[in-house]
């Protein structure tokens, strides 16, 4: 058994007790959840399946089983708990991480599939999993939104989240614009369905404002290609949508909240409708798993020059 350096069970390097393990319907859930979104707490991928069964600590214990056991008709243990996740702010008291294994790939569908997954560090691919895995769950206690992950939109549009987009700014140069996550929401409605789709942009507070090499991404760089990509439409060619899109800025602070809102207004006098702001805590310098986030789709988004607006609204 792997122990720590005080002689602990390492919760971070789990032992098979040779238990065969095969997976059942939650099981593929809670794996195609972190295809979906990248890395996910404990509680996260619990509420996924809370409608089969209520008991929290049912889902740690199962957890527990498919990140130890490797005797599996896919040859392995099914999940892994990233050892980055060791960093956190008092770690042992925190809920645990998971991620797939290859054989957890291999359960899906035989084959890795990176191509919508957040990208980065693992405190910024937690992030980004938090943010959309708390989206699609808000939608799902609902029922009239239907969460469209980003994998669909890309399998569909043949291509991948990267875009080329040319910039018009001394500072900013040509940059390849890489979005952290993609996504729709059908609004299903009296009149129909009604389609917005959405790229996530999460800052733990890494990028400068404005930046004096073309190589390094700002505010600044960001803003100006997403006024071309998404202002102009070039997203629509690239991701073959119709559907209008908007860009989920998800801030670590307010005050870096408020110094990227003030940078568009002295760039847009009229302000700016599409680039929107929210504030999430627990992703600065230290990071935890933060608890589920339905207020990024129930409440207010602020822009620059516009009212705030709610994204799980009519």
């Amino acid at each position: 058994m792997a122990l720590d350096t005080l002689h602990r069970r390492d919760r971070y390097a789990p032992t098979s007790t040779g238990k065969r393990v095969s997976p059942r319907p939650r099981d593929v859930r809670w794996f195609r959840a972190l295809a979906d979104h990248g890395p996910l707490p404990s509680h996260y991928l619990h509420t996924f399946t809370e409608e089969e069964c209520r008991n929290p600590k049912s889902s740690r214990i199962r957890l527990t089983d498919l990140a130890s056991e490797t005797d599996t008709p896919h040859r392995g243990a099914y999940l892994v708990r990233p050892a980055a996740q060791r960093r956190m702010e008092n770690a042992r008291n925190r809920s645990l991480i998971y991620d797939l294994s290859d054989a957890g790939w291999r359960a899906l569908d035989g084959r890795r599939q990176e191509a919508a997954r957040p990208g980065g560090p693992f405190a910024h691919q937690l992030m980004v999993a938090c943010v959309t895995a708390s989206i699609e769950l808000a939608c799902l206690k609902r029922g009239d939104i239907r969460y469209i992950h980003g994998g669909e939109i890309l399998k569909r549009a043949g291509t991948t989240l990267a875009a080329d987009v040319p910039i018009d700014a001394s500072s900013a140069g040509r940059h390849r614009l890489v979005t952290d996550q993609l996504f729709a929401l059908e609004h299903r409605t009296s009149r129909g369905s009604l389609y917005v789709s959405y790229v996530v942009e999460c800052d733990r507070g890494t990028e400068p404002i404005t930046a004096s090499g073309a190589s390094r991404k700002s505010y600044l760089c960001n803003y100006l290609q997403y006024r071309a990509f998404v202002g102009e439409g070039l997203y629509r060619e690239h991701y073959c949508l119709k559907a209008p899109m908007l860009v989920l800025n998800v801030m670590n602070s307010v005050e870096r909240q408020r110094a990227y809102m003030d940078l568009i207004a002295s760039l847009a006098p009229n302000g700016n409708a599409f680039m929107l702001f929210q504030t999430i805590g627990g992703f600065g310098a230290s990071f935890a798993p933060p608890p589920l986030m339905p207020k990024l789709l129930a409440g207010t988004w602020d822009r620059v020059g516009h009212d705030p607006i709610c994204i799980g609204g009519p």
